[in-house]
């Protein structure tokens, strides 16, 4: 009749489920068309007057099932499951295809067991050749709760080893964990005294690009102010020199000039008092 969803773990898809029975497959087979089924459900299905596939309604008959294709039973087998005596205490998880061997040996499995009167505890029911023999019910409750006991002791330390274990990792987690808190502290102060600077450095970038702008702007105004005031003034200084200059040059002009001509009379007189030679100008 297939497998409750609710024993898997995770999610199954509709392909691995029976069409019939709406449960995970169990034994599955399928028809020429490729439809699945449990082969519990379509072998009832089949028995009963109609003999159609329950999806698509053609003929179809027990002979004509078969085995789905490898691939997909590999699939189906692989779903871990956990057991139906979960209720009862039974915490085991397993394959699909490991289902029918864990219920073998499940304790919690009540087909199997029965709960010792004397005792109360859950005691497996021996069996021969498949009947269950009364006389082999009998058994001595203080042996077994002798054996009871040294299970449940060495389970305690086993428990108590992996508790212990579980307590030296966590210790070693903690001290790593201290070392990491302090070199993150310490980065962090770092970090705060470096942006600290930073933050200094670039008030001081400001400021200085401030004011480095401020002297170029001012060194600017200052150089096109003097550079026109020099011209200016020096233009009008040789503009004032030049009538000067030319009444100097007329003036010295005008003076060797008549300079050269008294010279010239006064030559001439001389010479004709003192009768030179003109050709030799040689005194008598």
């Amino acid at each position: 009749m297939g497998f409750s969803k609710e024993l898997f773990l995770n999610h199954v898809d509709d392909e691995f489920t029976c069409s019939i029975c709406l449960n995970v497959l169990e034994d599955p087979v399928q028809d020429n068309e490729e439809h699945t089924f449990c082969r519990e459900c379509i072998t009832g299905w089949l028995s009963m007057p109609n003999r159609t596939c329950p999806i698509s309604r053609n003929y179809l008959h027990a002979e004509h099932l078969k085995r789905p294709f490898r691939v997909f039973l590999n699939l189906l087998s692989k779903f871990e499951m956990k057991c139906p005596n979960e209720n009862k205490g039974c915490r085991e998880v397993f394959t699909l295809e490991n289902y029918y061997n864990h219920f073998k040996v499940c304790k919690y499995d009540a087909s199997k067991y029965y709960n010792c009167n004397t005792c109360q505890l859950s005691v497996p029911i021996k069996q021969e050749n498949g009947l269950i023999n009364s006389h082999l019910i009998d058994r001595d409750c203080i042996e077994a709760l002798r054996e009871e006991l040294l299970e449940n002791q060495k389970s305690l330390e086993e428990k108590n080893q992996k508790i212990l274990s579980l307590e030296i990792s966590l210790s070693r987690a903690e001290n790593l964990t201290k070392i990491f808190q302090k070199k993150f502290d310490q980065q962090s102060t770092e970090t705060g005294h470096l942006k600290e600077k930073l933050s200094q450095c670039e008030h001081r970038l400001s400021v200085m690009t401030a004011s480095a702008t401020n002297v170029s702007s001012k060194i600017k105004d200052h150089h096109h102010d003097t550079s026109g005031g020099v011209l200016d003034s020096s233009f009008k200084k040789k503009s004032s020199k030049l009538p000067r200059l030319f009444s100097n040059v007329g003036s010295r002009h005008s003076t060797n000039s008549s300079t050269n001509i008294n010279r010239v009379a006064l030559f001439a007189s001389e010479a004709r008092r003192k009768k030179w030679n003109p050709s030799t100008l040689v005194d008598e």
